[in-house]
């Protein structure tokens, strides 16, 4: 699915396999901040490029984050359940801290007000403190953790777990959009 989004000077683009886009996310992801808040323990550009070549990346939107044709970071929404309603949000990897509670409003308006979902959730390592109030300023509520769900470095790791509903997107949005600005789509094609 491309969709491209354009909210308080930035664009979220798709993500390409173009030799750009795949040189800055390698950087970003296998930059210390990355590694340190990401499941991952690094990727490879084989890796990178036979995850946004996969089949299944279709049914997913990911993004790099732009703004004047530079990029800043990249994001997505996946795992998307069409019967359920619901998808995640997240692999967001930034450059500047404030794409991050961007991203979250991005991936909500796209989420909820486009693809009709009712329920958006995220997960984030319980060291990534940029991502956990990230999601709690926006609103989003902290669901539950799993502990010792993901073993790096050597050690098993707890991960917290985020959600929102279509009917507290609804009402926090007004506020959001009144803060940051409201997300205007510039292309979706199924």
């Amino acid at each position: 699915m491309q969709v491209a989004v354009a909210m308080a000077g930035f664009l979220w683009r798709p993500l390409t396999d173009a030799e750009e886009d795949t040189a800055f996310v390698l950087r970003l992801r296998n930059a210390g901040p990355a590694l340190e808040a990401l499941f991952s323990t690094g990727v490879s550009r084989e890796e990178h490029l036979r995850f946004v070549r996969a089949p299944e990346r279709e049914e997913e939107i990911n993004w790099i984050i732009e703004k004047g044709g530079e990029p800043l970071g990249a994001s997505g929404i996946y795992h998307l359940d069409r019967k359920n309603r619901r998808a995640e949000v997240g692999r967001v990897v930034a450059l500047l801290p404030q794409l991050y509670p961007l991203s979250l409003i991005v991936s909500c308006f796209v989420a909820f007000d486009h693809l009709g979902l009712n329920k958006v959730a995220g997960d984030t390592l319980t060291g990534n403190l940029v991502v956990a109030r990230a999601l709690e300023r926006v609103g989003v509520v902290r669901e539950g953790v799993l502990r010792e769900h993901v073993f790096k470095n050597n050690e098993f790791r707890d991960v917290l777990l985020f959600g929102i509903l279509a009917r507290n997107w609804r009402d926090m949005k007004p506020a959001l959009f009144a803060n940051h600005g409201e997300p205007q789509i510039i292309t979706h094609v199924e």
